[in-house]
């Protein structure tokens, strides 16, 4: 069995606590649900915070275990500070790759994204991981998904991609997915349930998603909620709930 968790971690925010409280309600998040592999969005990597470690980094030293860890920067400042996605595993990550978005001018979203790639070597063959981080506005969102598909769909093999991707399942945006072939493994596995995403403190929208391909999709078993966790003052992870996949291997 291989596990696949993705989770924002809703970089330095403090809307639910400082970050020296979430990083631990982050650690005992991944201890409980105990993923091979953990899809991060929403990393930061800040000069003049803890000694310019990305937050990813950080995570992996209070979890030794997940020894392999990539962050990609997606944007940069002239501060020398930089944002984007990362990957922690248990696993060995044979090799990495990303796919850089473009960015429609004018738009109230500013921020750049990649959708990161892992591959990983199981027995059932290479299988590829892609975390993407879409934007919440609907044109760039659009663009986005249209950059996104030809590239994921370029991988022969089994292929999971996950994250957040800032849309409810209704949209034209996800259609493009399933017509694609991707299946949507909460709906597929979950139909009753609203698997719900956001905000964490008072869950109303599904925007967080992982999405098998053909050749994957039956191999999947399990897909629940994780990283719902809080403190006794009621400091929670994140802003966003996590996933956790399941699949046979």
């Amino acid at each position: 069995m291989l596990k696949v968790m993705t989770f924002n971690i809703n970089s330095y925010s403090a809307k639910h606590g400082p970050w020296s409280t979430r990083k631990i309600l982050i650690r005992n998040a991944i201890q409980d649900a105990s993923p091979d592999v953990i899809a991060l969005q929403a990393v930061r990597k800040e000069f003049c915070v803890n000694n310019g470690m990305d937050q990813a980094t950080q995570i992996a030293e209070l979890l030794p275990e997940y020894r392999y860890i990539v962050f990609q920067p997606a944007m940069h400042d002239e501060n020398g500070n930089s944002g984007g996605s990362a990957f922690l595993s248990r696993l060995n990550i044979i090799e990495t790759n990303y796919l850089k978005l473009t960015l429609r001018p004018g738009l109230e979203d500013v921020n750049h994204r990649v959708v990161l790639t892992a591959v990983l070597n199981l027995k059932m063959g290479p299988f590829y991981l892609f975390n993407a981080h879409f934007s919440w506005v609907y044109p760039q969102a659009s663009d986005n998904v249209h950059e996104t598909l030809p590239y994921i769909n370029s991988f022969t093999g089994y292929a999971l991609l996950v994250g957040d991707f800032n849309t409810t399942p209704d949209t034209d945006i996800m259609n493009r997915f399933r017509k694609e072939g991707w299946a949507d493994t909460w709906a597929e596995l979950c139909p009753q349930d609203n698997g719900y995403t956001f905000e964490s403190d008072h869950l109303t929208k599904r925007i967080d998603y992982a999405w098998a391909n053909d050749s994957l999709k039956q191999r999947i078993t399990t897909v629940e909620i994780v990283a719902n966790n809080y403190d006794t003052d009621r400091k929670r992870p994140s802003d966003h709930v996590g996933l956790l996949v399941t699949l046979v291997v």
